[in-house]
């Protein structure tokens, strides 16, 4: 298993573990937290009422990473996204968005109280602290943040648990990156965080005193985006036209193979009008390239209007014997 599955998997145990030791509580509304959607390059869930752009360079991976824990748990446990930024080295970036039912806890468990139980999940499971819980304020809105640090196979990663407390919800980001002040640099993407009218639950409030919304709140987006940003299982969907790339002679002559990853940008008819790497080795990245701008789309639909799309496209080079 992907060390990036392994790391969503610690802390679906963790959350799991926290929820475990809350008392009974009452069963949730029907309406679904998870229904939030990546619209130009910002995440927005108005059954919650938040908006959140996402650091630059990070794209939408919720659909293909999250299989495992879509939905809700028994335990009120709403994994809301997953934005992942590729590198050159054997990890990816990752951001990790989840919303927990507040209601499961008793009355008057505060940020505070979570995050550090959630701290003390996560070093049960082998992360090694690297900073002391903390409080952090962006905007007008308190957080609390614990820093880990974890060695996985080889590579040390660093990570930061943010949580707060809105609309009767314990939002929690989980950033992961290779570096301490890459860590930093992602916390501070909270700045640009928004919240819907109406104001959010104060820490050590009673959070059963705030039911969730019951009907979305309104957020600050346009009622139809330029563009929208799909995972590349639902751009493939939409391909009726791919051109295989030619196998570059001296890629062959010296045996080179793998995987070259792109982010591609669709016209509203479809065409490939801009192509960029994320990685991918420098011999395979020209022809790989020069392919996926013959590639033709299906128009992607948004409301009934077509709009452009942003996606990832990877193209594979095997040798065969």
């Amino acid at each position: 298993m992907h060390k990036l599955s392994v790391s969503i998997g610690i802390l679906a145990a963790s959350m799991m573990a926290v929820a475990q030791t809350a008392p009974t509580a009452p069963p949730t509304p029907s309406a679904n937290p998870t229904e939030g959607r990546v619209v130009d390059q910002a995440y927005i869930n108005s059954f919650i009422g938040f908006s959140y752009p996402l650091p630059e360079g990070f794209y939408d991976n919720t659909g293909e990473s999250l299989a495992s824990h879509a939905g809700e748990s028994p335990n009120g446990i709403f994994y809301l996204l997953v934005a992942d930024r590729s590198t050159t080295g054997r990890s990816r970036n990752r951001v990790l968005l989840v919303a927990e039912d507040a209601r499961h806890y008793q009355p008057g468990f505060a940020v505070k109280d979570y995050v550090a139980k959630m701290a003390g999940a996560l070093s049960g499971h082998g992360l090694a602290a690297s900073a002391e819980l903390s409080p952090v304020q962006f905007g007008s809105q308190e957080f609390y943040r614990t820093d880990f640090h974890q060695d996985a196979n080889g590579v040390v990663l660093y990570k930061a648990f943010v949580a707060t407390l809105v609309h009767g919800y314990f939002l929690s980001w989980t950033f992961t990156t290779t570096s301490q002040p890459q860590v930093d640099e992602l916390v501070d993407s909270l700045q640009k965080l928004t919240f819907a009218t109406g104001e959010a639950v104060p820490p050590g409030a009673n959070p059963a005193a705030v039911p969730p919304a019951a009907s979305p709140a309104q957020l600050p987006t346009s009622e139809h985006p330029k563009r929208v940003r799909v995972s590349e299982k639902v751009s493939q969907t939409l391909l009726i036209k791919s051109v295989n790339p030619r196998y570059p002679a001296g890629a062959l002559s010296a045996r080179i193979q793998g995987s070259v990853i792109l982010q591609a940008i669709i016209s509203r008819e479809g065409d490939v009008t801009e192509v960029k790497l994320v990685s991918g080795h420098p011999m395979l990245v020209p022809s790989a390239i020069d392919a996926v701008k013959r590639w033709k789309y299906k128009p992607y639909l948004l409301n009934g209007e077509p709009v452009e799309v942003e996606t990832q496209v990877t193209v594979n080079y095997e040798l065969y014997r």
